[in-house]
């Protein structure tokens, strides 16, 4: 590659730098490398997409099998190498056989080869998505963490942790952002934009919520939306983003229920039970259609644990038994009680 890392030399550095194994001073002259030297920083990227990837827990949770069947794949992939006579690394085979393994049904290749086509274009984002019902954590390139609710998507682009650190979220997520003051961290989702050098906050904005809210638990963050609000938050602030009218409040907040989802739990506030169900329908996987105008309109607090069903929590809420449902396949109807 040049004088300064043979291309072993450098895949074991990057590798050392994803997996957090690196000191300050050798995370400092690989991005100074890899910042001068272009082929060095598609070697970096591509990598870095799959160690994202692959850092999900559903990888992990069948490692002895699916070491067993990486194996298998890496010696298939040398077969065909050695019949076609094209060289791909060896990180490059594992990566396919990891991803192939993950059963990811937004990756789709038909040779190792086509994995570093996809993962270098410069229009297509590395994209990981959550379903619903699930919630999964990731390591960024650059170190940072992020922890994934049900029915989320994060997306960034080549050259992360190199020369920018932007990523962008619908949905809900918790960062714990790597320090890097040369480098901001940006978060941009449905009309706000959150920037951290180094910190610990959550975000939530789901597209089909009407706003966006951004917790913050540890150092600071300074957000700016599209209206031209804009605003500073410190440890136990909460930022409420309205989407339609373009309006953004501080207010208090506390960190444990912000980010009680993390366990598997739910926290509402004086929320109106058409934010309720939304959250509802992704934390179950159901659909939930209210037919009362009455329940639309009404709002609740409530803390509920990871024990609790969808039913105990509708019990809860209905505790003065004005509603009524039925479930019909993966969706729950409810009405108001009919009175005699």
């Amino acid at each position: 590659m040049n004088k300064f890392y043979d291309i072993e030399e450098l895949e074991l550095r990057i590798s050392n730098y994803l997996s957090g194994s690196c000191t300050e001073k050798e995370k400092e002259t690989l991005l100074a490398f890899l910042a001068s030297n272009e082929d060095a920083a598609n070697t970096f990227r591509e990598m870095s997409a799959v160690w994202a990837v692959s850092s999900v827990p559903a990888f992990a949770k069948n490692e002895d099998t699916n070491l067993l069947h990486i194996k298998e794949e890496i010696a298939a992939s040398e077969v065909k190498t050695i019949r076609t006579r094209k060289l791909v690394p060896v990180w490059l085979k594992v990566a396919a056989a990891i991803i192939l393994l993950l059963g990811c049904n937004y990756f789709w290749y038909t040779y190792t080869e086509n994995l570093t086509e996809v993962y270098t274009k410069a229009d297509s984002p590395y994209e990981i998505k959550v379903p619903a019902g699930s919630r999964t954590n990731i390591v960024l390139p650059d170190g940072t963490e992020v922890s994934l609710n049900a029915g989320s998507v994060l997306r960034y682009y080549r050259g992360f942790g190199i020369r920018e650190r932007d990523v962008t979220l619908d949905g809900e997520g918790y960062f714990k952002v790597a320090k890097n003051e040369k480098i901001p961290f940006f978060v941009n989702t449905n009309g706000v934009q959150v920037r951290v050098v180094g910190t610990v906050f959550n975000v939530r904005a789901y597209d089909d919520d009407d706003y966006v809210m951004v917790s913050l638990l540890e150092g600071r963050v300074n957000l700016s939306a599209l209206s031209g609000s804009a605003m500073k938050l410190f440890p136990s602030e909460q930022a409420l983003y309205n989407k339609n009218t373009g309006r953004m409040e501080k207010m208090k907040s506390n960190a444990s229920t912000a980010c009680d989802w993390l366990d598997g739990g739910l926290t509402f506030e004086n929320v109106s039970f058409a934010d309720i169900a939304h959250r509802l329908e992704r934390k179950f996987q159901v659909k939930i259609r209210i037919e009362s105008e009455r329940l639309s309109e009404e709002h609740f607090s409530g803390c509920f644990n990871s024990n609790q069903s969808i039913d105990d929590i509708l019990e809860e809420i209905n505790v003065e038994k004005q509603y009524t449902w039925k479930v019909s396949g993966d969706t729950i109807f409810i009405t108001d009680k009919k009175r005699r």
